[in-house]
């Protein structure tokens, strides 16, 4: 169920950003649905500026993982395309299924024109299979938006549905994973130029309550 948070117009006039969430549930044997992750998408939308952040948080981050992407677009060039699944707080086995889920993601996707490494501030809890690419004319939109909707694809049909999704819904809230989720979320909300970006649009008032109460608040 998809639930509309939030609507803002940038200060100038030439912004406008619209924020949704949704509620990723496991279906149990009893019939009775529990919430396992949240999932929340922004977009911003200029005169020639489009940009997409989506993330998927889950409850029991330990279980399962983090999805994470941004497409940033200007002028009918994709600037920024960056699209991964990361594993802040899991360990072992389940990383390792994490890496063969998106191995041949990575590959497939390899062809995008990329000119520089990725930020290592959002790799840093990667398993190494992730997305980057930079200054991609017109003629890689629909590969870009193939790459997006593949690692999605491939997130929910792994985590999302079947017995991983259901022993997640069964396990209680822990709180030493949530926090170390809650360092992650704030490590990026941090790092990222993201911040500054939508500050001089919106104001940074707005922007710090934005982000912690909504983009980067706990699931």
């Amino acid at each position: 169920m998809a639930n509309a948070i939030s609507e803002k117009e940038s200060k100038n006039g030439k912004f406008s950003l619209t924020a949704e969430s949704w509620s990723i549930v496991s279906r149990q044997a009893n019939g009775q649905t529990r919430s396992i992750a949240s999932l929340r998408m922004v977009y911003i939308r200029g005169q020639k500026n489009e940009i997409i952040n989506t993330w998927i948080f889950p409850k029991r981050p330990d279980v399962l993982p983090v999805f994470a992407a941004e497409l940033i677009s200007v002028g009918g060039v994709t600037r920024v395309a960056f699209v991964d699944i990361q594993t802040p707080v899991m360990t072992g086995d389940t990383v390792d299924e994490v890496t063969h889920l998106t191995a041949p993601l990575a590959s497939r996707f390899a062809c995008l024109p990329c000119d520089e490494k990725a930020p290592e501030w959002a790799t840093t809890a990667s398993p190494g299979n992730f997305t980057y690419s930079r200054q991609a004319d017109g003629t890689w939109t629909s590969t870009i938006q193939d790459c997006y909707l593949a690692y999605l694809d491939v997130y929910l049909k792994a985590y999302a549905t079947g017995t991983t999704a259901k022993n997640s819904a069964r396990l209680p809230e822990d709180r030493r994973v949530t926090d170390e989720l809650q360092a992650y979320q704030k490590h990026h909300m941090e790092s990222s130029p993201g911040k500054k970006f939508l500050g001089n649009l919106f104001g940074v008032e707005w922007t710090d309550s934005f982000l912690t109460d909504f983009l980067f608040a706990k699931p």
